[in-house]
């Protein structure tokens, strides 16, 4: 092989090794940049909770959600009112019937225990009622990251 051919080839192959440095550089940056009209990452848990709530807001315009928010406001005012009502009833105590601070604590250890037991299996039927769990899971994201964002999700939702 002559000096001229050996010297072309090492510059043919100094040119195709740049040019795929160039090309893995460019999908590398491309990878990185946030999605067009987004500010967040693609992939990150903040990207993942805003895509969860875009879910959760599509599944709200179905039918029935009227009653749903007439539900919810009813649930949000009944302790309120109670409440009021009975702070009204008891104004003119001095102090609590003995014995009574024990039932108000049992009464708020049987709500905690309630509300935790609805909590998870509210967590429990929306990770497995859309069936996108095991897509999420096989995606190439740390799948701590998968499960928090969709934690966050449902506490907001």
């Amino acid at each position: 092989m002559t000096a001229g051919a050996a010297t072309a080839t090492a510059t043919a192959t100094a040119t195709a090794a740049a040019t795929a440095a160039a090309a893995t550089a460019a999908a590398a940056a491309a990878a990185a940049t946030p999605v067009a009209g987004t500010r967040l990452p693609p992939g990150s848990v903040a990207w993942l909770v805003a895509h969860e709530l875009r879910l959760a807001w599509r599944d709200g315009n179905r039918p029935g959600r009227a009653l749903r928010i007439a539900a919810t406001l009813f649930l949000l005012a009944f302790p309120v009112v109670g409440g009021t009502a009975l702070a009204w009833r008891l104004r003119d105590l001095d102090t609590l019937p003995p014995g009574s601070i024990g039932l108000i604590a049992a009464g708020w250890y049987g709500l905690l225990f309630l509300l935790l037991s609805a909590a998870s299996m509210h967590v429990l039927r929306v990770f497995h009622d859309r069936g996108d769990l095991d897509l999420l899971l096989a995606a190439p994201l740390p799948p701590a990251r998968v499960l928090a964002a969709k934690a966050v999700a449902v506490q907001i939702a």
